[in-house]
């Protein structure tokens, strides 16, 4: 195999390998299975079986952005479509472009192809070894978490997303519980309830490279061995238990004042999700304000439930109240009027937005359902919506058709193993629906 085509293929392989994805988990998922289907198909190439054509479709990073490369790789053989669609030779080359592939002489490159085979497996096998590391660090991320009786022990930035950085955290998982133990926490309640953000040092920053006791009662660890253990015994755990509780206090009182709230407007629930402690007061304290209504607006209010969530949040630049189609939520800022939401709360508009709510639950539902028997019919792992929600009628008919022709599909892929996944892309321009397995 020459040199240009080995140039070739290392490009396509740089831009789309999955770990460039580590911090997009699904479009990580869709190269690893986009590249084991350009696996099968040099495969199926190099050992002389019938190829149809297969379309491929990636993701890439274009000025720190993800873009997606689609291509159609013919039923010849012929790859100068993956190098065209990359940009990696113009459109007369690729027409005229000396690809290995049957050429005139009806000759294969083995060469070649067990090469492009061999690396498109290496990225594939990356992917699965990220998901056996992802098992493993979850272990021993809840075996520690229950022997030392932790709320959480949470990865720095990152480190549960790439193969190297959870390696990280694995050895510094083993190394705390080993320290915990040395030190005599085992048993103990002395971090009972705590949280730890655990930092490995070569993934640690720089106003991150000693152990301390954050304000919010979390315990910062770097997981160094030459200092871990002296920075545990001088850690002052009363603080951290005194300021955990206080965020505590404050998360139970966001919780208490949301449930108020959702059996007074009688909405499905009552969403405020920040953690932030002084945007937790303001919700408190807007809907302490809201709360002292209570009684005059359950006595005039028109007795319905209310079938959307309202979801409340700080964006002061957001409009006070708005209802989002969508995904069937009323959200509201700390700023709006409780007279406002009252108010709306009682009209026409709530009425249409309860209606909305439904339908959008009910289609969700619908689809899930469709989800679920398109992957058991073709024995897929995943069988992923990769358009809008605004598609609803082409999602549905995708996936009826996909259930319908589970068989023909099973014949034309290796869907065995329960590894594969199912991405479904909905085409309105044209109203096609295409299936990348």
């Amino acid at each position: 195999m020459d040199v240009e085509h080995r140039k070739l293929i290392r490009s396509v392989i740089r831009q789309v390998h999955p770990d460039l994805f580590a911090k997009h988990l699904q479009e990580q998922l869709q190269n690893s299975e986009a590249l084991k289907l350009l696996n099968n198909y040099v495969d199926r190439l190099t050992n002389g079986k019938p190829l149809t054509q297969q379309r491929l479709r990636f993701w890439t990073f274009n000025s720190d952005h993800l873009s997606t490369v689609e291509v159609t790789l013919p039923a010849s053989g012929n790859l100068a479509a993956l190098f065209y669609a990359f940009g990696l030779i113009s459109e007369e080359d690729a027409r005229t472009y000396q690809c290995p592939g049957p050429g005139a002489a009806g000759e294969v490159d083995v060469d070649f192809l067990a090469w492009l085979a061999s690396v498109a497996s290496q990225a594939t096998q990356s992917a699965e070894r990220h998901q056996v590391l992802s098992i493993e660090a979850e272990a021993l991320t809840a075996d520690i978490e229950k022997q030392f009786k932790l709320r959480h022990i949470i990865p720095t930035a990152g480190t549960s997303l790439s193969i190297t950085n959870l390696e990280r955290h694995i050895d510094a998982l083993k190394l705390l519980e080993q320290c915990l133990t040395e030190v005599c926490f085992d048993g103990q309640d002395m971090l009972k309830g705590l949280c730890i953000f655990l930092h490995h040092p070569d993934s640690a920053s720089m106003h991150e490279s000693k152990s301390h006791v954050e304000d919010s009662g979390n315990l910062l660890l770097v997981a160094d061995p030459r200092t871990i253990r002296d920075e545990l015994l001088q850690l002052d755990l009363e603080a951290a238990h005194q300021r955990t509780q206080l965020k505590n206090l404050w998360r139970e009182q966001v919780e208490d004042t949301a449930a108020a709230l959702t059996e007074m407007l009688a909405t499905n629930d009552v969403w405020f999700w920040s953690s932030q402690q002084a945007e937790q007061q303001e919700f408190v304290q807007w809907a302490g304000r809201v709360l002292e209504h209570r009684e005059s607006y359950q006595d005039t209010k028109v007795q319905q439930q209310h079938s959307f969530n309202l979801l409340v949040h700080c964006d002061l630049s957001s409009p006070a109240l708005e209802f989002d189609q969508s995904n069937g939520i009323l959200q509201v800022t700390t700023d709006c009027r409780p007279e406002q939401l009252l108010e709306y709360l009682q009209g026409e508009a709530a009425t249409a937005a309860s209606i909305a709510a439904d339908v959008h639950a009910n289609s969700r539902k619908e689809e899930q359902a469709l989800l679920d028997a398109a992957g058991e019919a073709l024995g897929a792992k995943y069988v992923m919506r990769m358009c809008s929600r605004h598609q609803q009628p082409e999602i549905k008919q995708a996936l009826q058709q996909l259930i319908q022709n589970a068989e023909a599909v099973k014949q034309s892929f290796d869907l065995s193993g329960g590894r594969s996944s199912v991405n479904l892309k909905c085409c309105l321009e044209q109203h096609q629906r295409a299936c990348m397995v």
